[in-house]
This record gives structure tokens, C-alpha cells and sequence, in this order.
């Protein structure tokens, strides 16, 4: 009867839970890298080259443009509500 927790089983085990640690930091890394939301962002150079393209677009230079930001507009409130 074989055994399923081979040698093998258990390396293929750690690769896979290892890259998806990474790419779990990965996300977590670009989320706070980046000023604003941005929709499909795919790897780290492109977040640091959104970041500095909406860091010069806002005229911010530090890393206080977080609190800077511009705040989303309150939701308008329809007649029927």
C-alpha cells in the first residue's frame, strides 16, 4: 500500500504554500504602496510606476500624499429614497 505523504508529496506541499505566501506579501506590498486604488495592477514596477506617476499628478513629493488624497465624493441621494 503506498503511502501518500511521500517525500516528494510533502516538498510539492511547501512550494506551493511558499509562492502563495508570496504573492499574498506581493498584494499586500502594492496595496500600500499605492496612493489610490488601482484596477489590475500586475507586478511591482508597474505599482512603483503608478505610484510615481500619481504622486507628480497630484504634486506630492513625500510620503505624507497618502493623507493627501483625494477623498471620493459623498453618494448622491436619489428622489425615490
Amino acid at each position: 500500500m503506498p503511502a501518500f505523504a511521500t517525500a516528494q508529496t510533502i516538498a510539492a506541499l511547501w512550494i506551493a504554500l511558499t509562492l502563495g505566501y508570496l504573492n499574498a506579501v506581493d498584494e499586500i506590498v502594492m496595496t500600500a504602496l499605492l496612493p489610490r486604488w488601482h484596477q489590475d495592477v500586475l507586478s511591482l514596477p508597474k505599482a512603483l510606476a503608478l505610484r510615481r506617476l500619481d504622486l507628480a499628478q497630484s504634486g506630492a513629493t513625500d510620503s505624507g500624499a497618502r493623507a493627501r488624497r483625494r477623498r471620493l465624493p459623498a453618494p448622491e441621494r436619489g428622489a425615490g429614497s
